[in-house]
């Protein structure tokens, strides 16, 4: 009760530091990205977007070693990309865990895919999901769907599949991967239709990540699964990530992590 009051009381201020901000906001929000995430900040920590204590936590720290080297790149973000701390914790991952094969749910532009490529072993293949834009209502970009790894070195190791995440078809991937990325249909059964997809694909040892776990419908239908599966979801602190980790097949507690498996 004592944290949770004390994250509440931390919200409240930081509520309140937005809403002065925003007061100055130019009539340029719609156009000027600082701005435009200045503004989503107040709508997402004012309408409760930031509910302390849905998921236990974890911190990052806790997950990978104290000299871990992780690269990051395209650093600048847009609204719809994850931040820069989201960005450097996926990439911690990637990089302590090795993978052979990576799962994303949701290109957009290929940033996160690109950084995941980077920070994996150079056989890792990285498959990416994405609906074509003019399919995609819901979503709103400017540029292409995985522009940011386009023509990188890395872009040899990426796979781009077209479609949605609840119908295509996943079956060659099943029980192959080591992390999958989960950051597509935000709505409540959406997310739960991937995570059920998610749950498949994995191999024994394997971690998944979810972004926008306390946003959307994601933070009812993650928290929602985690009770019925009985599945130990936890948030990294400071993020908008949630993890589930998988050891010898079976749903664990967050652990340190270490390679998942022996080079192909």
């Amino acid at each position: 009760m004592k944290r949770t009051l004390a994250e509440a009381t931390r919200l409240e201020s930081a509520a309140l530091k937005v809403a002065l901000k925003a007061l100055t906001l130019p009539l340029t929000v719609p156009v000027v990205r600082r701005d435009r995430h200045l503004l989503w900040r107040l709508f997402e920590t004012c309408f409760g977007s930031q509910r302390p204590s849905v998921y236990p936590e974890v911190a990052l720290g806790e997950l990978v070693e104290p000299h871990s080297e992780v690269r990051v790149v395209e650093l600048p973000s847009e609204t719809f990309n994850v931040t820069e701390f989201e960005l450097f914790c996926i990439a911690a991952v990637a990089s302590a865990i090795e993978p052979a094969r990576i799962v994303e749910f949701g290109t957009a532009d290929g940033r996160t895919t690109l950084n995941l490529a980077r920070n994996s072993p150079a056989h890792c293949q990285v498959v990416t999901i994405n609906l074509p834009l003019e399919d995609d209502a819901g979503h709103v970009q400017d540029t292409a769907v995985g522009s940011r790894f386009l023509n990188t070195a890395e872009s040899s190791r990426i796979v781009q599949i077209w479609g949605d995440t609840r119908t295509v078809d996943l079956s060659p991937y099943q029980g192959a991967c080591q992390l999958v990325f989960i950051d597509a249909d935000h709505s409540e059964e959406g997310v739960v239709a991937d995570s059920l997809t998610a749950l498949k694909l994995l191999d024994r040892d394997a971690l998944i990540l979810w972004h926008d776990a306390l946003r959307y419908g994601v933070q009812r239908g993650l928290p929602r699964l985690a009770r019925e599966r009985q599945l130990p979801i936890h948030l990294i602190s400071g993020t908008n990530l949630a993890c589930l980790f998988f050891v010898d097949g079976k749903p664990a507690p967050p652990r340190r992590l270490s390679r998942v498996r022996e080079p192909a």
